[in-house]
């Protein structure tokens, strides 16, 4: 008899954590939660925020944006405690094999160079190798750390957890340089304060398409919010958003 109720009690505990380990169902859903690096006011985040919500809306969706360290948005996406990453490099699938990516592009996703040395030039990634400077680069961000790990001394590249630290570090000191992606400097290397600086862009690396990126759970939303994209692009919808947003990256 004691053995008979303690299986009884096995059994109803692994039906319970059946349950509650269950992927969540498509149909099921009510809202989607991407995070991301980005600051919600940027002008990049307010473009994504317009066309998600748009396109998740099509599906009878509601659509939230939460800003994380970039890092930290790759952990809590790969492990599915959110449903995905607001925008990503077209290869940022490669290590992240828990995401799939939403094929349509958002943008070209290109890495800037920012430096206050003004006789520094960057023709693309190869160009790091002997620098000769301090290299400070945004942690998480998949294009950098993949292309300057492995060309940089360990003991010349800084990690940063956002823009302002990175901009902060070469006012500090002029032998050294920053890298970010394009889209998350936007609104700094085109605000006053920058222009009326020393600091200046040395070069463009990195020609790759941003995505978006959704938890494998929510594989059957991919195809159709590519689709949902492509259609809004012909309806005009991400030049409308631009505008709005002062967010130009084509």
């Amino acid at each position: 008899m004691r053995k008979k109720c303690i299986w009884v009690v096995v059994l109803g505990l692994i039906l319970v954590l059946g349950v509650v380990a269950e992927p969540i169902n498509a149909a099921q859903l009510e809202k989607i939660v991407l995070v991301g690096g980005r600051d919600g006011e940027s002008n990049g985040a307010r473009f994504l925020s317009l066309l998600y919500t748009e396109a998740f809306g099509r599906l009878g969706l509601e659509f939230e944006y939460q800003q994380l360290p970039a890092r930290r948005a790759s952990v809590l996406s790969d492990r599915g405690n959110v449903d995905g990453e607001l925008s990503r490099v077209y290869s940022y699938g490669d290590n992240h094999p828990n995401l799939i990516r939403v094929e349509e592009p958002l943008y070209m996703a290109r890495s800037l160079v920012l430096t206050a040395d003004p006789t520094l030039e960057i023709s693309g990634w190869e160009s790091f190798r002997n620098i000769g400077r301090q290299v400070f680069y945004r942690l998480g961000v998949r294009a950098s750390e993949a292309n300057l790990f492995g060309r940089i001394k360990k003991e010349n590249l800084h990690a940063v957890h956002s823009v302002e630290e990175g901009i902060n570090a070469l006012r500090l000191r002029n032998n050294t340089v920053f890298v970010d992606a394009e889209s998350n400097l936007f609104d700094t290397v085109n605000s006053a304060a920058f222009k009326n600086s020393n600091i200046r862009i040395a070069g463009v690396c990195n020609n790759q398409t941003a995505h978006l990126f959704l938890h494998k759970r929510h594989g059957a939303l991919a195809s159709k919010l590519s689709s949902i994209l492509a259609s809004m692009k012909k309806e005009g919808l991400f030049d409308e958003f631009r505008a709005k947003t002062g967010f130009m990256l084509q």
